[in-house]
This record gives structure tokens, sequence and C-alpha cells, in this order.
């Protein structure tokens, strides 16, 4: 599959579903459809296994790390085009935005 749009990678919060990201996806597109966008947007979303991350702090670490290792491998899919992405919109639900807060904020 050839990607060429903006990516947008969705994490879904506490025992959510990467599905949810679907709404998101589908409003998007029908606003981009809307309005004549030059450029459409591709969304990804991170599968946690609809674990209780917000129970356990281990748990948080190791999705911290997969989200880390999801979004290098993101933007790898754009590696083909003549002026790939560098960046990625990332987009949180509740302790999902608290991973990405982690991972901006980390000195590792």
């Amino acid at each position: 599959m050839a990607f060429s749009g903006a990516p947008i990678l969705f994490i879904p919060g506490n025992s959510g579903s990467y599905k949810q990201s679907r709404s998101l996806a589908s409003v998007a597109l029908r606003k981009g459809i809307d309005n004549d966008w030059l450029q459409h947007l591709d969304y990804f979303a991170v599968d946690l296994n609809e674990e209780y991350s917000a129970l356990f702090g281990g748990v948080l670490e190791e999705q911290a790390k997969f989200i880390e290792h999801s979004i290098r491998a993101v933007l790898k899919l754009y590696e083909r085009l003549p002026h790939p992405p560098k960046k990625l919109i990332v987009i949180g639900h509740s302790i999902g935005g608290k991973l990405i807060q982690k991972l901006l904020t980390s000195t590792d």
C-alpha cells in the first residue's frame, strides 16, 4: 500500500481500542472532500490490546516504547516519497495523551 498523505497516529486510552480512530478518520475524510483539500490524511492507530494501562506504571513504560517504535514504523512507510515527512501528528485519548506527553518529555 502506498501512502502519500499527512500521517496521523492515534493512541487509545485506558482499555481503549484502536478502532476508535475510525470515526476521526471518516470525519477527516469527509471534511477533506467537502473542502477540496490538496493533501489528504493517512490515519494509523496503535493497538495496545485494550490493556488497563492506567492501573500499573510498568504497562505504561512498555506502551510508551511500543508507541515510539510505531512512530518510526509509520514514518518509514513514507521513505519512498521525494519529500518524506519527518514528523507526524499524534492524537491521544485519555491516558494515550499522557503516553504522548511522556514520549515528548523523555530524555532517554
